[in-house]
């Protein structure tokens, strides 16, 4: 008898997470910028499917920060400051209407870096009818690698097991330039001097644990590029 309440419970609670009515639109996981003074917005529709009005509370969690980094979103008629982790207000959406206010924030205060956001928005009254969403946010850090002959350049695979391959060139040869590796909380993982005007360096991973790092080519103490490295030891 236990076994088939059990099951009755199980059913009940995945069929209320199949059949949300509270979804989103117009989702765009991943938001780059070249530009590290200026907020970096993301946008989404929160559209309500039920036959009834319902009032919409969001939670934030935090999955990946740089520690200078603010965070901040906004839904309805109000924003939230950086470290809010749940609306403080609820905001109604009318049966079969959209709602577009939605709108989480980085503010890279001056600092190259990647944050990773998850969202949790659902009907107060009913927390069960719900919809989640991670946004990625990347503070110059490039979607791709570009080699551009009258520009430095560092290129490598951004999936890596447990070494790297970082080929580089410089515009010139410099007694300061260097690759880092930064965790996603901001911690320098490590830094190989280079010497030469071009050429690889063959870097270890086993070190790193898996996971998304930062990786930049910094001259003259100055980030020129930097891109996301993901270390996959289970990976051939």
């Amino acid at each position: 008898m236990k076994k088939h309440l059990l099951l009755i419970a199980l059913l009940f609670v995945y069929g209320t997470k199949v059949y949300s009515q509270v979804t989103l639109a117009n989702v765009v996981n991943q938001y780059y910028t070249p530009d590290n003074t200026a907020p970096l917005d993301a946008h989404l529709d929160v559209i309500n499917g039920n036959n009834s009005a319902v009032d919409i509370s969001i939670i934030r969690t935090i999955e990946a920060k740089t520690p200078t980094h603010d965070e901040l979103f906004c839904f309805g008629l109000y924003c939230y400051l950086p470290g809010t982790d749940t609306s403080l207000y609820l905001t109604t959406i009318n049966p079969g209407s959209t709602e577009s206010t939605f709108k989480p924030e980085i503010s890279p205060n001056n600092t190259d870096g990647y944050d990773r956001m998850h969202y949790r928005i659902f009907d107060y009254n009913n927390p069960s009818d719900s919809v989640g969403v991670t946004i990625e946010f990347f503070i110059n850090v490039t979607q791709g690698l570009v080699e551009n002959s009258n520009d430095s350049y560092l290129k490598f695979k951004n999936q890596v097991n447990n070494f790297a391959a970082f080929n580089y060139k410089l515009l010139t040869t410099s007694g300061n330039a260097r690759i880092d590796i930064h965790n996603m909380l901001g911690s320098k993982m490590n830094s190989i001097p280079l010497n030469e005007k071009q050429g690889t360096k063959i870097v270890t991973t086993n070190d790193l644990s898996n996971g998304i790092y930062l990786v930049s080519l910094v001259i003259n103490n100055k980030t020129s590029h930097s891109y996301r490295m993901v270390v996959n030891h289970q990976s051939n």
